[in-house]
């Protein structure tokens, strides 16, 4: 008899821990059967490229005079005879690549191209050039004036500005290329020996998408 409750107990007992599953400690020790939760792969946005704006040169309607002031210096007289023989030729086919026509025009009747610029000497090699600061942000003096230092051995400081401020560096200068009105004041001074003229109908930049 006791022994058959013994053997209820037990049974009991093993039941019991049927029902309840595996203590804590066991199952921490029986591997995983669980499937891993796929790791979702990383999205990227694609980068949008967005046109880089490219200037262009637009024609305007307004037409501007230039005069070119020469003094009595040799390196004046030097890069006045350059600019009427060689550098004539690039004055008059620049912006003609982008536009189909030049943006400048000039001067009718002179031309000095069988002239000989003269050689520079350690007296005569700096020039001193004051202009209008629309013929540099349009490019032209950075098309001009380094072919004439590297073909005939000057060395030429620009200095460029408007109105007033530039008719003041004229007076220092050993030429001067300045709009008509402005260099009209200083012909009246007679500050310069000679001058001759050069015309341009004006142009400005507009922003377009590039392609």
């Amino acid at each position: 008899m006791r022994k058959t409750i013994v053997i209820v107990l037990i049974l009991g007992l093993l039941l019991a821990l049927g029902g309840c599953g595996l203590p804590p400690v066991l199952e921490n020790r029986l591997p995983s059967t669980a499937t891993p939760e796929p790791t979702p792969a990383p999205t990227s946005t694609p980068a949008v490229v967005t046109p880089t704006p490219e200037p262009r040169w637009v024609r305007g309607e307004a037409r501007v005079d230039y005069s070119v002031l020469t003094g009595a210096s040799p390196q004046a007289e030097a890069l006045t005879i350059w600019l009427l023989g060689e550098g004539r030729e690039l004055l008059a086919a620049y912006g003609t690549e982008e536009l189909g026509e030049s943006m400048f025009l000039p001067a009718g009747g002179l031309n000095r191209e069988n002239e000989t610029v003269p050689k520079a000497t350690e007296e005569t090699r700096d020039i001193l050039l004051a202009a209008d600061v629309r013929l540099a942000d349009c490019g032209l003096l950075e098309a001009l004036i380094p072919v004439f230092t590297y073909t005939c051995g000057y060395n030429v400081e620009i200095l460029t500005g408007t109105g007033e401020a530039l008719t003041e560096l004229a007076r220092e200068a050993d030429l001067a290329i300045l709009a008509e009105e402005e260099a009209l004041i200083l012909r009246r001074e007679a500050v310069f020996r000679t001058y001759w003229s050069f015309a341009s109908t004006e142009y400005y930049k507009e922003e377009t998408l590039g392609s």
